[in-house]
């Protein structure tokens, strides 16, 4: 099918043209000044305005893109007024070198309502942006394709896809994503657009292929557009290889036949054409391949669930300069047998096709997660990735409920639950992560940092910052250059969540160098065993060796006091960057404890000592003669994350009279439970415990979701110094806590496993 010498779309930018053949430009860019206490990373401009705030229902594609003289092209989804029935496609292009902008932007199209652009570039530098448009119809809604008349001009011209027929009537689609290839052969992927009278949820995927002749100003469109397979959610996305033919088109499929009531129960699916023009949809991967349920394991719903993650509502495509493809996507939990989904708590992961292993880029799995962050919204989710020219490989994305404790990431976070908007809804914020190792595989990825970093507590309509929609530049130069809408009012207004807002929508490019450097997420199996998603086993341990050097080796200290002398050591056996806490508890012969130091946030590199020199503590001639400990700890102190502990103990001479090692037979005043000795342990430790007066004392280990362990004192006990011995040798490494009960006392304390 081919469309000659299309329409002239956007005659304010053709003017520009006639009257001066070289790109204009209305005036400079103006930096974004409705935000002055935003501490963004790199540059902020405002490159337009929209009074609708999400641009995507799923993947966001690619509505901004680089063009080889360094040029920023950007499409959005423009609002003109409240409640938007006046919608249309705006384009963006920004010159570096003189810092300037189109006057708010330029119409694409010239339709009654268009909506849910992307962009693609002509390997001449212009802009072809595509859309869902209604031309004439208000019940028919076509997808349209675009052209700049001419580089960087902002004068276009469009032509309709061919149509497809159901039912006597143009089936609706929507959510176009575009790519092209080396060949300038575009492609174009589209998801059926449901009305609110559909029984089902499932949804059909086409794609259609496209050249244009920019000396005739005409495209051919392929002769049909293609189904590609079935969704329940508008999460497909398409990427070309920048150095060869090569085209891969992602979807999520619905796993069971009962998936298509809901929008959770989803595997991400992958088709590759190796030349662009001949494709064989039965011919996929499916790459996460969740493991359905097994009955035979009923009643057990959590062992027969089996996998509890699937995949939710976008992905990202993106060939490297290797020409290897890599593919982010976002999982929530889902329990199947229940068919049930939980979309607020989130992940988003890697996979390639040269390793085919799974990573975690970014970890939105909170303790405290129970907010709601609005329709087809997770606490992390819509990735949108690029590559620099050496291979290394960023991925922003949209984040509610900031991680307090960015360390502590397996198996949660806790949230800084503060930043809600009045209505009630999470204000969301762009981060950024970069995978460690670049090239072939990215195994690794750092926790990430915010680079919007609003903050509008209880903010009303047109009070709040929250960021959504963000797209990523594909190619990487100096910069990441993203586009995002800062809705000023949080939650989908079209979902009767906040108010209508005329929002800003805000180009910002950010130097690589100013990324901050943060430590690595811990990554653990995509797929879960049978007992779903591990809520009750301990973090990850990195793998950290302390080591304690008392000075001298054998220290005794006098009973009129002196000073505890030692050195400490921390190495780094894990192969990577991790931050940690040094710190030292004293343990004095009546079993009381104290800190006595702490280094927080020390950074150590792969294979690095660091070295804690000559740390000393003095022992006061008032404190008790006998045995004492120090024990040193490498962790997250304010969470009890303890990764490895190392100990000494040291000797205080009685005064002069006194017996060594006399023991105190004097009766205790008072219940107490002693913090368990040694602690951490492996695998075993004692509990300490006093009783004034004769009674009955229980005594009882429990795991830390309260689940009893063992009974380690129960009955009748006389007055005096009681000890108890917990053995864990059979028990997973982890947190418990020892309980004492009597005579109305009640004591807890914890304990910690390493083994």
């Amino acid at each position: 099918m081919t469309f000659h010498r299309c329409a002239v779309y956007a005659m304010t930018g053709l003017i520009y043209l006639i009257s001066n053949a070289y790109p204009a430009i209305a005036r400079p860019a103006v930096k974004n000044i409705t935000n002055p206490a935003d501490d963004p990373i790199g540059e902020l401009y405002l490159a337009g305005t929209t009074w609708c705030d999400v641009q995507h229902w799923g993947s966001c594609g690619r509505m901004i893109q680089v063009d080889s003289g360094g040029w920023m092209h950007m499409v959005w989804m423009k609002g003109l007024n409240s409640g938007a029935s006046q919608r249309h496609i705006f384009y963006q292009l920004y010159d570096p070198s003189l810092m300037q902008f189109f006057t708010g932007g330029i119409q694409v199209d010239q339709s009654l309502r268009t909506g849910f652009p992307n962009l693609a570039l002509h390997s001449d530098n212009r802009a072809m942006p595509c859309f869902q448009q209604r031309p004439q119809h208000p019940n028919e809604d076509l997808l349209a394709l675009s052209f700049d008349y001419f580089p960087r001009t902002g004068a276009f011209g469009a032509a309709n896809l061919p149509y497809i027929f159901s039912g006597g009537s143009i089936l609706p689609l929507t959510n176009l994503i575009i790519a092209k290839d080396i060949n300038d052969r575009y492609h174009i992927v589209s998801t059926e657009d449901l009305d609110s009278t559909s029984t089902t949820l499932v949804r059909k995927i086409f794609y259609c292929g496209a050249m244009f002749n920019p000396s005739e100003f005409e495209i051919t469109f392929d002769p049909e557009q293609i189904q590609v397979g079935i969704t329940t959610t508008i999460s497909a996305d398409i990427a070309s290889s920048p150095v060869s033919e090569r085209t891969a088109i992602g979807w999520l499929q619905p796993c069971a036949t009962q998936s298509d009531t809901n929008l959770y129960d989803n595997d991400l699916i992958i088709c590759i054409s190796q030349d662009g023009v001949e494709w064989d949809f039965n011919d996929t991967i499916n790459v996460t391949n969740w493991i359905p349920p097994e009955l035979v394991y009923l009643p057990d719903t959590a062992t027969a669930n089996r996998d509890t993650l699937r995949c939710f509502t976008d992905m990202c495509l993106l060939f490297d300069n290797d020409d290897i493809l890599h593919v982010f996507f976002t999982t929530i939990a889902y329990h199947a047998i229940q068919n049930v989904g939980y979309p607020r708590n989130s992940f988003i992961w890697h996979w390639d096709e040269f390793s085919q292993k799974f990573s975690l880029v970014a970890s939105g799995w909170y303790e405290n997660g129970g907010s709601d962050p609005g329709y087809l919204n997770a606490y992390v989710q819509r990735p949108s990735a690029g590559v620099d020219e050496y291979g290394q490989i960023y991925c922003i994305y949209q984040r509610y409920l900031a991680p307090v404790y960015p360390m502590y990431n397996f198996p949660y976070y806790y949230a800084d639950t503060s930043d809600f908007s009045l209505g009630g809804y999470p204000n969301s914020e762009i981060w950024i992560s970069r995978a460690n190792n670049s090239g072939f595989t990215c195994l690794y990825w750092e926790q990430g940092a915010g680079i919007t970093n609003t903050h509008t507590p209880s903010g009303g309509a047109g009070m709040c910052q929250s960021e959504i929609s963000p797209s990523l530049a594909p190619v990487v130069d100096d910069y990441c250059h993203l586009i995002y809408v800062l809705d000023k009012d949080a939650g989908a207004v079209e979902e009767d969540e906040g108010g209508w807002t005329n929002n800003d929508v805000l180009y910002q490019r950010i130097p690589t160098d100013d990324i901050p450097i943060t430590p690595l997420l811990n990554t653990f199996p995509m797929h879960c065993d049978s007992t779903g998603m591990p809520i009750n086993i301990s973090p990850p341990t990195y793998n950290l060796n302390v080591t304690l050097y008392p000075q001298p080796p054998q220290i005794v200290i006098p009973d009129s006091g002196g000073n505890v002398l030692f050195d400490i050591t921390v190495r780094d056996n894990w192969g990577f960057f991790c931050q940690i806490d040094v710190w030292v508890y004293l343990m004095d012969p009546a079993f009381n404890t104290e800190m006595i130091y702490i280094q927080e946030e020390v950074s150590l590199n792969p294979g690095q000592i660091m070295y804690f020199n000559d740390i000393m503590h003095y022992i006061e001639e008032s404190c008790p003669a006998g045995t004492y400990t120090v024990s040193a700890i490498v962790g997250i102190w304010s969470l009890e994350v303890i990764w490895d502990y190392a100990s000494f103990t040291f000797e205080k001479s009685p005064a002069a009279g006194v017996e060594f090692g006399a023991v105190d037979k004097s009766l205790p005043d008072k219940f107490q439970l002693f913090p368990a000795f040694p602690n951490p342990f492996n695998a075993e430790t004692v509990i300490a415990y006093d009783v004034p007066t004769a009674g009955d004392v229980e005594l009882k280990a429990y795991n830390i979701c309260g689940r009893e362990i063992s009974v380690l004192a129960e009955g009748w006990k006389e007055p005096g110094h009681h000890s108890a011995f917990f053995d864990g040798e059979k028990l997973p490494s982890g947190i418990y806590l020892v309980r004492m009960s009597a005579a109305g006392y009640s004591a807890v304390e914890k304990m910690a496993l390493i083994k």
